[in-house]
């Protein structure tokens, strides 16, 4: 069987410039200034223990290849949300009740 090519392990703030260009030559081409405002996020992102990051590295190379992040939130941040979204769903049937033709 093939060994994995790849260690995943946490990212640290120092990887953070290599992470941003991976994700703006993914996701973001041709705007350089992404960037700047990639690194800024992730920087917001840590220490924050809603959000998990892991970067792959190939073990060839040493390079990071790539790097997920997602965040999970609380329960307290889920039901927010979901009163939030509930409060505009209401004042959208509010207004289509009007007698507005909202249609274009």
């Amino acid at each position: 069987m093939a060994q994995p090519t790849m260690n995943f392990s946490l990212p640290s703030v120092r990887t953070f410039p290599r992470l941003s260009h991976i994700h703006v030559v993914a996701c973001l081409p041709g705007n350089c200034f992404s960037l700047y405002l990639t690194s800024q996020m992730l920087e917001g992102q840590v220490g924050t223990p809603t959000w998990q990051h892991i970067k792959a590295v190939d073990k060839e190379t040493g390079q990071i290849a790539a790097w997920a992040s997602w965040n999970t939130p609380t329960d307290d941040e889920i039901r927010q949300r979901d009163k939030e979204q509930a409060q505009l769903e209401a004042e959208k049937k509010t207004l289509q009740s009007s007698g507005f033709d909202f249609s274009l």
